[in-house]
Parts: C-alpha cells; structure tokens; sequence
C-alpha cells in the first residue's frame, strides 16, 4: 500500500502503509482473506498484524502492532492509527472495526508501572482464545497477559516484571567491583494453550537480550506465572506436539543485536525444562509456529525483511 514517512512524532511509526494482511493457506495456495491493515517501519523494525484467532461464526480476531503510547496514532493518516495497538475483528466479509483497544488499557493502567525503565508503550502481539470461551492477549511492550471480555472490556491476569541480567560483557563491574546488572524487560510475546489447560506465554526478552536470557511461562489463571521452558534466545511464538513437547520459535539464535539472522526451532521436552536446538538450516527471522496432528512443524520464516516471506513445514 501506499506510505506515508517521517510522521512528526517522538516515537512511533514512521512509514505507514495498507499492506497488513491475514492469508489462508491450504495446499501450498495463499489466499488473503484479510487486506487494508496497518503495516507499518520503525527505526527498522517492521510492526502490523502480529498474531490472529478464528471465531465459530467465521470472523477472525487480530493482534495489531504500535510499539509506542497511544499519542503516536494520532498523527497517523487515514484509519491506520485507530487500529494500531488494538485487536481487530474481521467480519466475513472482509469488513474491520476496532475489538479491544489494548494501547488505550496501558495508556490508561500501565500494570508495570512499578518496574524500572516501563514507560507507558504498547504492543499487542499474542492471541489465543481457550476452551472455555476465554480470550487472551499478550501486550509485549506492556509486559502483560490480558483478559478480554466478549464486549472488549480489558483485565489484567499477570504481569511479567523487570529482570536484572548481566551486560554483554559478563565480567563487567562498579567502581567497588561488584558486577554490574541491567534492568531487561520480558516482553512477552506468543500465547498456546497446554494439553493441561495451563497457558503458555514466550518471553523475546528486551536489551541487552542475552542469548539464552528468554523463557517460557506457564500461567494458570488466578496464579503467578511459573518457569516452563528456559535457556532460549529472542523467543517468538510456542506450540504443543502431539507427544506433549513444546516447540518454541526463536527470531535470532545468536540474539537479535548480533546482526546474524539465523533463527531456530527449540524443543522443550514434557515437563518443562531447558530449551534444545533441533532446526536452524534455513530458518531467517521466524515468526509464529504451530502444530498439526502428525506432529509437522509449521513455520512462517522471513517474518521481517525484504525478501518475501514464506510458510515452512518441519517434520522433526
């Protein structure tokens, strides 16, 4: 679609355009059967719809990107900024309208507030609707899991706090020689839900992303988050194998700062535990992931840059 750049903001999107989209694929043919979304470049990154969940009457629901407080949509043209840090729902006819503002509930609540470093920001990323008719989203600039009500009225369920790491250089120190911690935030980003009912929720992990810093919670409504998966690098998006093992997506298996865009897929074995490379040949900036019933691995790969992306299928 047509962009508009270098919209005069402090932080925010900076070329906007109506490429957004969500594609069926079945039998190796793509169908966009969502279009005129909001995609949009800032400072690099690439932010649009992130994640979608389908509905029984035929309409989807979409996490769309902001990366930013709400003052940034407001310079943006057209209707691209009322959808950006929302969740969209998609009628059958291809029709859009605004779901649940997630930007607006941090603007407004900022459920990490507490923590260093945690401005107001939002990005809406993950997606997951459960059994029992419960919606779910991760807010991964908020660093939040939220609840949303079948009006769009937005709860928050956890909040993934604030981690002190280790600097890229490990044996860096203080002036008394004590060694030297940063603040990370946890950035949650894809949602499953478990064979046991539990939620399971990505950390990507924000500066310095140390490779090997991210996570996997497991979260059982009304309880803290729990450690699940450990040992992961810029972790993305999660999915459940018929045999119980959790296969997690990561962007960059060397971390994203590293300038190597090779990601991975990593096998977390039942029971929770540390995470084991068991793909990379091929894999460039992954984005989501999922399983079907055979136990093949689904893909998207090249989720951020120029060269097209593409649906891959791994058979472990």
């Amino acid at each position: 679609g047509v962009q508009t750049c270098a919209l005069p903001i402090s932080k925010g999107p900076r070329c906007v355009g109506g490429s957004g989209a969500v594609a069926a694929v079945r039998d190796g043919i793509v169908t966009r059967v969502v279009t005129g979304l909001p995609s949009f470049d800032q400072g690099g990154d690439v932010f649009g719809p992130e994640h979608a969940v389908l509905l029984a009457n035929g309409e989807l629901l979409v996490t769309v990107g902001l990366a930013a407080d709400t003052d940034a949509r407001t310079n943006v043209p057209g209707s691209f900024g009322d959808l950006m840090g929302t969740i969209v729902r998609a009628h059958a006819d291809g029709s859009t309208e605004v779901f649940a503002d997630l930007g607006a509930y941090e603007h407004a609540n900022n459920p990490d507030g507490m923590d260093v470093n945690s401005g107001l920001e939002s990005n809406p990323y993950g997606i997951v609707l459960a059994p029992d008719g419960t919606l779910w989203a991760t807010d991964a600039a908020g660093n939040d899991l939220l609840r949303i009500a079948g009006d769009g009225t937005i709860e928050t369920e956890a909040v993934f706090h604030v981690r002190m790491v280790p600097p890229p250089r490990a044996d860096a120190t203080d002036a008394s020689g004590a060694p030297i911690l940063l603040p990370m935030q946890s950035v949650p980003t894809g949602m499953t839900i478990g064979p046991d009912g539990a939620l399971y929720v990505t950390q990507f992990t924000g500066v310095p992303s140390p490779p090997g810093g991210a996570r996997v919670a497991r979260i059982v409504a009304g309880q803290p988050p729990q450690l699940y998966g450990f040992g992961l690098t810029n972790a993305m998006d999660l999915a459940f194998g018929p045999d119980g093992t959790l296969y997690v997506v990561e962007f960059a298996v060397n971390g994203r700062t590293s300038g190597d865009p090779t990601g991975a897929i990593v096998a977390i074995p039942p029971g929770g535990g540390p995470g084991i490379v068991i793909a990379t040949e091929g894999i460039v900036h992954p984005g989501g992931i999922a399983v079907d019933s055979a136990g093949t691995i689904l893909v998207t790969n090249s989720s951020e840059g120029p060269d097209g992306g593409q649906l891959l299928a791994i058979r472990p």
